[in-house]
């Protein structure tokens, strides 16, 4: 009988710590449905930085967009108030770099216009865009 008990005894004590085991490691239905709100709130939390990241980014962007337009502006009547002074010779360049320079802003303003927030892909397409612009 003893020698019996013995066989059978360590291998319902190894049994019976296996399934301690995984009673322990398991979670409960409510547990995991707890975790899964857990995770969506994040994902949510997450979402909701980037949004503003992203919106704080176009702002920011358009902001200096605004103010290159200006600068724009400003050079434009600097050319124009040349034009006047320079002779004939000299009035066809001034008044092509003029004619450039207002096409740019033009371009710039109806870019900036017409953008509507539609994602973080578009986002980029359009400032590169627009910087290309820029840089023309």
């Amino acid at each position: 009988m003893k020698l019996k008990l013995l066989k059978t005894g360590p291998l319902f004590t190894i049994n019976l710590l296996l399934l301690q085991t995984l009673i322990i490691g398991c979670d409960s239905p409510s547990e995991k449905v707890k975790d899964a709100q857990n995770n969506v709130s994040d994902a949510k939390k997450d979402l909701s930085i980037a949004e503003d990241e992203y919106l704080a980014e176009v702002t920011a962007f358009k902001k200096e967009s605004e103010a290159k337009i200006t600068e724009n502006d400003k050079n434009i009547a600097i050319v124009k108030s040349k034009v006047a002074t320079v002779k004939k010779e000299g009035k066809v360049s001034y008044e092509k770099q003029v004619a450039e320079l207002e096409q740019k802003n033009i371009k710039l303003k109806k870019k900036l216009a017409e953008y509507k927030e539609k994602g973080k892909e578009n986002w980029q397409s359009f400032k590169m865009n627009l910087i290309m612009i820029w840089m023309n």
